[in-house]
């Protein structure tokens, strides 16, 4: 089955093109990260201590499991991208960042007569 993909064109000409439908394999690379960032007490109180270094290995997880080709090339990707000019490499991570927005399910609470309770949106 062929993957769906976007294409892009930067400011600059460069044309990338990225997967839009990841794999559970694919995503649980980014949740990896993710998660790293996320500590549980023995009372199942949660913290989050994100840090510049976590920002900076999220994106390049999401470069690594998205991009198919810069200009034609399938190879080094990840690289390839660093190196193109800043506002290329903005417009990829935008685009990758629009595509994997909605990687992880989202818990909505509803307000019942006796307090709270969560229900998972699909």
């Amino acid at each position: 089955m062929e993957r769906e993909t976007k294409t892009i064109t930067t400011k600059n000409g460069h044309v990338v093109v990225i997967k839009k439908d990841l794999t559970g394999r694919e995503v649980n690379k980014i949740k990896e990260i993710v998660y790293s960032a996320i500590s549980f007490d023995g009372d199942g109180e949660s913290s989050v201590n994100i840090s510049g270094s976590y920002l900076l290995k999220q994106e390049l997880a999401s470069l690594e499991v998205c991009l198919v080709s810069i200009d034609g090339k399938t190879a080094d990707l990840v690289n390839a991208a660093q190196d193109l000019p800043n506002l290329d490499y903005q417009e990829v991570v935008m685009a990758i960042n629009a595509e994997t927005q909605n990687l992880f399910p989202t818990v909505k609470t509803e307000l019942t007569g006796s307090g709270t309770s969560p229900s998972t949106d699909k």
